[in-house]
């Protein structure tokens, strides 16, 4: 029931009660037959606790609160509440929250009695019940719940694209050989002529034998005499002498210190991604650089990182999806094999193909190789072409097989760098 703002007998007993009177007395509230005792929130919209005239008790707040973790258990002749026994099994598992069944019609609240019914006596207490024996038999243990499944693992980034290569600088120039010392001029004074030696006596001649005697002994060879001293260098050189025989090849000199790298200019892309050796700028109203990559490729990029050397692109037959061409700017003229060929309009690179040893492709006729060409205009439509006199013909290459960064938002991260 809900209580008035009037002071009447029952709410002053309540408030005798509360306040701590000397006189110990039971708070009573009796409804009237057929109503509940209710206590709601401060706005008296929600009722908290209601009390049935058969018993039964409603705490609507319950279903909302914060999970415990230990059970209540009443008495089963006294009705009071209290703790349950250490006895009981361990608590199993919380199982998976069963579905919110579908919240019931509000019963109709009941006339508020402006009169509060007389305060009935004060019932005996009741003997207090005796203690359930404790079970020795624990509860059953709940099931355990299932293992959630593993999370999927997530994908592999993909592996970033190797740097290119910087060019090789040039080997460094060998330095010249010193000029050769000047030979020493000849002696103009003759050394000194050694003395000659005294002449013998000489013996008397014999008389003539008409009978010759016998030869005489060989006489032992006399010592060999002192080399006499070098004479002087002559002012006119004698004659050359003969070619001597060819000595044999020296062992291979070692390998010398490598050059100096080069200092060519190079360009840079905004991700500091060096992308080739200068050979020529454009500074023009559309201005553009060419290089050359690491991988000897031959490529303009405009200074918004668009790719130039664009050309029409052709296909061998009328569906577009033949082998690919590209239109010559000048017929007959060879281009070098490594030429990059971007498509705007398909978004594509490419090179030449079918050079000759020299690295130099050269364009052939469409009356030639006998066939009907298509290309696809700025709306996506293969159209049939005319006669094309002369094409290259093209192989689709990315980027990064020439030596380029994978392409980004744009085709290379601007701004370009120049060291």
């Amino acid at each position: 029931m809900k209580f008035s703002s009037m002071l009447c007998p029952l709410s002053a007993a309540i408030l005798v009660a509360l306040s701590g009177s000397s006189q110990a007395a039971d708070v009573e509230i009796a409804p009237p037959a057929g109503g509940n005792v209710v206590i709601r929130d401060s706005t008296g919209a929600t009722a908290r606790f209601i009390v049935a005239d058969d018993g039964t008790v409603t705490i609507s707040g319950l279903p909302s609160t914060v999970q415990e973790d230990a059970p209540v258990c009443f008495d089963t002749v006294s009705g009071q509440l209290g703790s349950c026994p250490s006895l009981l099994g361990a608590t199993g598992p919380t199982g998976p929250a069963g579905p919110i069944g579908p919240t019931g019609a509000t019963g109709a609240t009941g006339a508020a009695s402006i009169v509060p019914g007389p305060t009935g006596a004060t019932g005996a207490t009741g003997a207090t019940g005796a203690t359930g024996a404790a079970s020795t038999v624990p509860g059953p243990t709940g099931a355990t719940g299932p293992i959630g499944a593993t999370g999927a693992t997530g994908a592999t980034g993909a592996q970033g694209a190797t740097g290119i290569t910087g060019a090789l600088g040039p080997t460094g120039v060998t330095g010249a050989v010193g000029p050769t010392g000047a030979t020493g001029a000849p002696s103009t004074v003759p050394g000194p002529t050694g003395a000659t030696g005294a002449a013998g006596p000489t013996g008397a001649t014999g008389a003539a034998s008409t009978v010759p005697g016998p030869a005489g002994a060989t006489g032992a060879t006399g010592a060999t005499g002192p080399t006499g001293p070098t004479g002087a260098a002559s002012s006119v050189p004698g004659p050359t002498g003969p070619a001597g025989a060819v000595g044999p090849v020296g062992p291979t000199g070692a390998t010398g210190a490598t050059g100096a790298s080069g200092t060519g200019l190079v360009v840079r892309d905004g991700n500091n991604v060096t992308l080739g050796s200068i050979i020529d700028m454009n500074a023009s109203s559309d201005p553009d650089v060419t290089v050359i990559t690491s991988n000897g490729y031959y490529v303009t990029i405009n200074l918004d990182g668009s790719l130039g050397t664009g050309a029409n692109i052709y296909f061998a037959n009328t569906t577009c999806s033949g082998a690919p061409y590209a239109g010559a700017n000048i017929a007959g003229s060879p281009k070098y094999a490594k030429l990059l060929v971007y498509s705007a309009l398909l978004n594509q690179t490419y090179v030449l193909s079918g050079s000759t040893s020299n690295g130099q492709v050269f364009p052939v006729s469409q009356a030639s190789l006998g066939i009907t060409v298509g290309s696809i205009d700025s709306n996506g439509t293969c159209v049939v072409q005319g006669s094309t006199a002369q094409m290259f013909p093209l192989t689709v290459t990315p980027q990064t097989s020439m030596g380029l960064p994978a392409p980004g938002a744009t085709r290379i991260a601007v701004p370009l760098q120049f060291p």
